[in-house]
């Protein structure tokens, strides 16, 4: 009997999905349908993919208009209102096209690709491609067909520039015209992508909400072209001999920050999708928003507080003084962590965070938060002497979590002089003056986490939730956030200047998520901490990455058309997890 390589089977297809979905969690580019030899029992189908993306669409507000075609897709598809652009705690005020399409053609997020907005400036597209130019760039896979047509001369340019054919069109209809066309004529096609950018027009002169009546035409528009298409599709000739995988989804939600004072990312109408991945061996499989709880998890790094060299900590090595709180500049400042002492204890006067070389003597000018006892102060030196205020006599070396937030701000009681001030767990426990050394509070020392020369004493702590503020914080504002662990939803979101989930769980660095790109190196002989804590007095933690994978996001869709089309490598380093009937990711 003749082999047959790649063969498709239709009778065994959804048991096969289901095996391999849950087995592919841990294992990346496990295809998606299975291989046969044997053509005296098996109809051999060949993989092909159908990928339409719609800019600006709402996943939300596109379930409440209910589109007649998209909704028919439903009856054959895993698909979800609820997907997710991306869940990276980036805080730029606005989500842009261009990211939006370089996680959904790249399978890897800003981190990787580096397209922060329309400008592609700085983009890393050289090193995370397309996934066609994956495709067409390697030697087992690049004799596949694929044409591309888009809306957006952007799209065209950076993401579908490799594939066979490629135009950027003047309008949808003409971007629908063209894969109609391509659908009817070409036997030989195995991947269609078509970009229409009228809803994102739509809603980005009129608002991106149901209730507006040109969003709302732009979305039945839109869905007449998709059914179109679909007509298109099943009148194929060769369309038996071919097995079809259908991907439509939107590039980003609105342009507007609707989250703020929210408690998570599923209530970010920018990153809101919608994601359908439809085949007509697939069942109705609908992914809703997931439940999320108030456990705080994760895996930080174990700071050891000692003189020796080889003890953990971590320094931000290229602040290049952006944390100097020097008052000339008038700007004030917060500074508010979460730490864990894991060895409880009294201890001599350990620091813990710091914008200044060394705690001992008298000479080292800058700032510092550090352990008295069992608990807790802010040393600030200018050279001839300390200031310090005690946070509260309430102990912090106990085991349990602690929020330390300090304020370097000008007092408006009095004559604006120059101010620090504590709260311990959102209360606030006095001030004092430093006015007399307001202006000497610059440090050449790096940013640091842990001990500094001449410290004494020796906690081992857990800290995460680092944040800085270019702004003092009203009292009022601190009581009521101290107990969250991000920074999705807080009303000075745009005043961080510096935010570190500290929560990495691998590697030498510690990210800086707020945009500045601080990041702090880990030395010494550092460990990193699993830990699952449940405190609702003091925590309120902003949903883990397991609860966003939960649904779809945008660096999915790579992965699965790879996998549809039997065309990966193990070395092609996406994020992506495959979405299959009944079968949900939480990873």
């Amino acid at each position: 009997m003749k082999k047959i390589k790649s063969s498709l089977v239709v009778p065994i297809l959804l048991p096969a999905l289901l095996v391999l979905a849950f087995g592919s969690c841990n294992k990346k580019f496990d295809r998606l349908l299975t291989t046969h030899t044997d053509t005296t029992t098996y109809v051999v189908q060949q993989p092909k993919v159908l990928y339409l993306i719609v800019d600006g669409a709402v996943g939300t507000e596109i379930q409440n208009i209910n589109p007649f075609g998209i909704n028919q897709l439903s009856k054959n598809a895993v698909y979800s209102w609820n997907a997710l652009a991306d869940f990276n705690s980036y805080v730029d005020p606005a989500y842009t096209d261009g990211e939006g399409w370089a996680n959904m053609m790249t399978g890897v997020t800003r981190s990787k690709h580096r397209v922060a907005d329309n400008t592609f400036s700085g983009n890393n597209l050289a090193a995370y491609p397309s996934f066609i130019k994956m495709i067409k760039r390697d030697a087992d896979y690049k004799a596949k067909f694929i044409a591309a047509f888009s809306a957006s001369p952007d799209f065209n340019n950076y993401f579908s520039d490799s594939a066979d054919i490629h135009s950027a069109l003047p309008t949808d209809d003409a971007v629908k015209s063209a894969v109609i066309k391509v659908l009817d004529t070409s036997s030989k096609v195995d991947v269609v992508v078509g970009q229409f950018h009228s809803v994102a027009a739509a809603g980005a002169a009129k608002g991106y909400t149901s209730s507006v009546p040109e969003y709302n035409a732009a979305i039945v528009h839109i869905d007449s072209c998709i059914q179109s298409i679909m007509t298109s599709l099943k009148s194929r000739p060769t369309y038996s001999k071919e097995k079809w995988l259908v991907v439509l989804a939107s590039n980003k939600g609105s342009d507007t920050a609707t989250w703020k004072g929210a408690d998570t990312k599923f209530q970010d109408s920018r990153r809101n999708t919608f994601v359908f991945f439809y085949s007509p061996s697939y069942g109705s499989t609908y992914v809703g928003q997931p439940n999320t709880g108030i456990t705080f998890t994760g895996v930080a790094p174990q700071i050891t507080n000692s003189n020796n060299p080889s003890n953990p900590k971590a320094q931000a090595l290229t602040d290049n003084g952006f944390f100097n709180f020097n008052a000339n500049t008038g700007k004030e400042y917060t500074v508010e962590f979460k730490i864990k002492i894991l060895n409880p204890g009294s201890f001599n006067y350990p620091t813990l965070f710091s914008k200044r070389a060394k705690f001992s003597g008298s000479v080292d000018k800058g700032w510092l938060f550090f352990c008295q006892g069992n608990y807790w102060g802010i040393n600030i030196n200018n050279g001839s002497g300390n200031v310090q205020t005690l946070a509260s006599s309430v102990n912090i070396n106990d085991g349990a979590w602690h929020t330390l937030t300090g304020e370097f701000y000008n007092e408006p009681s009095d004559a604006g002089k120059r101010y620090v001030k504590a709260y311990n767990d959102g209360v606030y426990t006095g001030k004092v003056s430093i006015e007399d050394r307001k202006d000497l509070m610059n440090s050449p020392a790096p940013l640091a986490i842990g001990a500094l020369a001449g410290d004494g004493g020796n906690p081992n702590f857990l800290i995460t939730s680092i944040k800085v503020f270019n702004a003092a914080l009203p009292d009022t504002v601190v009581q009521k956030y101290f107990k969250k662990t991000g920074v999705v939803g807080h009303p000075y979101l745009n005043n961080v200047i510096g935010y570190w989930p500290c929560l990495d769980g691998k590697g030498s660095a510690l990210t800086d998520e707020s945009g500045f790109g601080h990041d702090f190196t880990l030395t010494g002989a550092y460990t990193w901490n699993s830990f699952s804590d449940t405190d609702p007095l003091r925590l309120s933690p902003d949903v883990n990455t397991s609860t966003y994978r939960k649904v779809p996001n945008s660096v999915d869709i790579p992965y699965m058309i790879l996998s549809w089309l039997n065309a990966k490598k193990p070395n092609w380093d996406l994020s992506g997890y495959p979405w299959t009937p009944n079968t949900f990711v939480a990873n």
